[in-house]
């Protein structure tokens, strides 16, 4: 992830927002890209949904 921080797909939920995720195995791994590192906002299993306002950049 820390190498190729575009490989996640945009949060489908809140495209707009700049989050991404990834799928490793049952969860997904919420997180966005700063000018010098990449933040992991949540991990949960993957059957789950992000509500808008359910993330630390809202």
């Amino acid at each position: 992830m820390a190498e190729y921080p575009e490989q996640g797909r945009r949060l489908p939920e809140i495209p707009e927002s700049g989050l991404r995720e990834l799928i490793v195995d049952n969860y997904r791994i919420v997180y966005r890209r700063t000018p010098k590192a990449v933040e992991v906002l949540t991990v949960f299993e993957g059957h789950r949904l992000v509500a808008p306002g359910r993330t630390a950049d809202r």
